[in-house]
């Protein structure tokens, strides 16, 4: 029994009167490690049982982990939303991702962003991540095509703020008129150091777009009436950076892909981490066809909208 009593002792002293390790060590004069391998022995003989009891565990234990079973992600997060508006469903989603970006980003690293009103709520979230000194650079092409602005600016210098490191914007815009002109643009050594640097970006952070009239791309002229069609027509379910993929997660209209200045969606598999930010019932198919493609590693949703992709999501993401 004499070890009985150590191990309830160091345990009582570690769980219930906050002694470090090492001020345990000190005070009943044993090494630190002794005490850190007395109290994993005490959790294996069932000596300490830890309880959580956060509010959250049950998205941890539930949703989070289905979605990271069935489609193969490394990590999923799920929110909450105060209510079931958009501007709720985005800040929620926004809030959680400015804490996860700022937990898993690395030193000196190089985050790559998109223009996205979720991307933008995430960037007004971001804590003084300073110290790290990461630079920040822009996964499309951001120029406005109407007078209602694209808020990559705004973004990109929120991020860049946040993190300490420089900033890069593509000063084009996101789709232009021919695989031509898109060639000759990337051509130019400025365009092109700052497009192969999303290419190389550590990170990614990116919104995923409906195809609909509601979309991002259609309220800020990117895509028009009859372009809509035609995406509609050729099968098209979602979009990120202007990139746009049927229900499998397979590029549509390649000439349209020729033509559009962003990354290429399959690089966005080789990225240390591809962070995809959405949620809402309109986003679900969307959401879909980008898990199926295998272009996010982490996936930033509501628990509403997790529920509807595991009772729709059906087949396995795409195999590296």
């Amino acid at each position: 029994m004499d070890h009985l009593r150590l191990y309830t002792k160091i345990a009582y002293l570690y769980y219930r009167e906050g002694l470090t390790q090492q001020g345990i060590a000190d005070r009943l004069e044993v090494s630190r490690q002794s005490v850190g391998r007395i109290l994993k022995k005490a959790e294996e003989e069932g000596i300490v049982s830890v309880s959580i009891n956060s509010p959250l565990l049950r998205s941890i234990d539930g949703s989070e982990a289905a979605l990271e079973r069935r489609f193969g992600l490394r990590e999923a997060v799920v929110v909450s939303p105060l209510d079931d508006s958009e501007a709720a469903i985005k800040a929620a989603i926004g809030e959680a991702a400015a804490s996860l970006v700022s937990q898993r980003v690395a030193e000196g690293s190089t985050i790559a962003v998109s223009w996205s009103s979720t991307v933008y709520e995430c960037a007004r979230a971001l804590p003084d991540n300073r110290a790290l000194g990461a630079s920040v650079v822009m996964l499309n092409g951001s120029l406005d095509r109407t007078d209602i602005p694209t808020g990559g600016e705004r973004i990109i210098k929120a991020f860049a703020d946040s993190f300490g490191g420089q900033s890069f914007i593509l000063p084009a815009p996101m789709i232009v008129d021919s695989p031509g002109i898109k060639r000759s643009l990337l051509s130019d050594s400025r365009f092109g150091s700052i497009y192969e640097a999303a290419c190389r970006a550590d990170y990614c952070v990116f919104g995923v777009g409906e195809i609909s009239e509601r979309s991002s791309l259609y309220q800020t002229g990117y895509v028009s009436a009859e372009l809509l069609a035609r995406l509609k027509a050729a099968g098209a379910v979602g979009e990120v950076c202007g990139k746009f993929y049927d229900a499998a997660g397979r590029i549509c209209i390649p000439s349209l892909d020729d033509s559009t200045i962003a990354v290429p969606l399959e690089s966005l598999r080789q990225r240390k981490l591809s962070i995809a930010l959405a949620g809402g019932e309109r986003k679900v198919e969307a959401l879909l066809g980008l898990l199926r493609g295998g272009y996010c590693s982490v996936l930033v949703t509501t628990e509403e909208t997790a529920r509807a992709l595991l009772a729709a999501g059906q087949g396995k993401p795409h195999e590296n």
